[in-house]
């Protein structure tokens, strides 16, 4: 018996192992360096905010969005019933602005939000910005220079954190880069990215349109909008230079809310779209991605967090061919993620292994809470979009 428990256990480990080396093979194999080509000026944009009581962050916001540097744009604010007072702020402040146009309606959801931008703009591109989210002046030359091609009909855009002032947000900062923006942009090369970000994200305003709009059936209409665009033939591209600066939570309880509405949503798309995907023609999407991501976000946060109680009890009882094994796992985990964040030109300041150590530990058990709670609610029908407190000190 205690012979199956050891070999149980080195398989946890080993799987575990396996799953980072083959993250950093993704890596060395398919992140070659963005070139930037000359974009298409003859396409003029419209950026859609949609706006739900962010007081604290809308006008910081729409002024970045002012601050870009492009020849034809617009900007159109849409207030989903706040309660608060956005829209006084939104029109006091930007009334005047010939590029600003706000719109107002009752509380009816993210999604019908922005179909109601959709359906007011002038423009063929249509570049939808969470109003927490912060960008640099070059977002849309960014944008577009991947819509040279006609065959893309919408482009993922990079989300960073922007307020890795505290010790959750730092952590949610080395995860964004090591593990969301990663698997996109390796994804992309294969068409197969099933969440393009809803805080920044650039779509053909036809393609949108072909396929109805955004629903607000899922708590993802991001994750559910990119899986008809791809489940319609249409092609989705990354960009790693459209960059969007995002205010992560900074308390336990809002980072397990957003992560259960986050996985919650993905088993409400998948589930939704099963027939359509399993016969779809983009057999990557089928076989690789879609496995990949549930395991990813269900199976591993769980082995994982076994394989941590696993440590913390032979630490107390002092088993030291366990303990070896697990502090080998550990320390390839960390040093793979730093080697690949000293890679990447948006690190400015390298983590230490015992903090990446640390953080991924943390992150680890608050991953595991927020896939109970997603699971709870998806079988309970127990959907319930929830806001987190905003602080207000993203930055670029």
């Amino acid at each position: 018996m205690s012979q199956k428990r050891n070999e149980l256990k080195m398989i946890i480990i080993t799987i575990l192992i396996y799953l980072i080396i083959l993250k950093a093979l993704f890596y060395f194999a398919f992140n070659k360096k963005e070139i930037k080509t000359n974009f298409s000026s003859h396409l003029a944009i419209s950026i859609i905010v949609p706006m739900y009581n962010e007081r604290i962050l809308i006008r910081k916001t729409v002024n970045t969005l002012l601050e870009i540097e492009y020849f034809d744009f617009e900007i159109i604010v849409v207030d989903d019933g706040s309660t608060d007072d956005s829209l006084k702020l939104c029109i006091d402040s930007f009334e005047n602005e010939e590029k600003v146009k706000i719109l107002s309606q009752r509380n009816k959801g993210k999604a019908e939000a922005l179909n109601n931008g959709i359906k007011h703009s002038k423009n063929s591109i249509i570049v939808c910005i969470d109003a927490d989210t912060l960008v640099k002046s070059d977002v849309l030359e960014r944008f577009v220079e991947l819509f040279n091609d006609e065959s893309v009909a919408a482009v993922s855009g990079q989300i960073l954190v922007g307020n890795s002032n505290k010790f959750l947000s730092r952590i949610q900062y080395y995860e964004y880069i090591f593990c969301q923006n990663l698997e996109r942009d390796f994804f992309g090369k294969y068409n197969s990215i099933i969440t393009i970000p809803g805080a920044i994200a650039a779509f053909r305003k036809n393609a949108i349109l072909s396929i109805g709009g955004f629903f607000g059936d899922t708590l993802t209409e991001d994750s559910d909008l990119s899986l008809r665009l791809l489940i319609a033939g249409y092609k989705i591209q990354n960009s790693k230079l459209a960059m969007g600066f995002t205010e992560s939570p900074i308390y336990v309880q809002e980072l397990c809310k957003q992560r259960r509405r986050w996985n919650a949503g993905l088993v409400q798309v998948l589930s939704k779209h099963f027939k359509s995907y399993t016969k779809a023609k983009n057999i990557f999407l089928t076989f690789i991605v879609i496995p990949y991501s549930i395991l990813n976000r269900f199976v591993t946060p769980g082995v994982s967090s076994i394989a941590d109680y696993l440590f913390i009890f032979h630490l107390i009882y002092f088993n030291s061919s366990y303990l070896a094994l697990f502090i080998f796992y550990i320390f390839i985990d960390a040093l793979t993620i730093q080697y690949l964040l000293s890679k990447n030109t948006i690190v400015k300041d390298l983590p230490s292994v015992i903090e990446i150590v640390v953080q991924r530990f943390c992150l680890r058990q608050i991953l595991l809470m927020s896939n109970v709670l997603a699971v709870k609610s998806f079988f309970l029908k127990n959907f319930k979009w929830d806001k987190n407190t905003r602080q207000g000190d993203v930055k670029i």
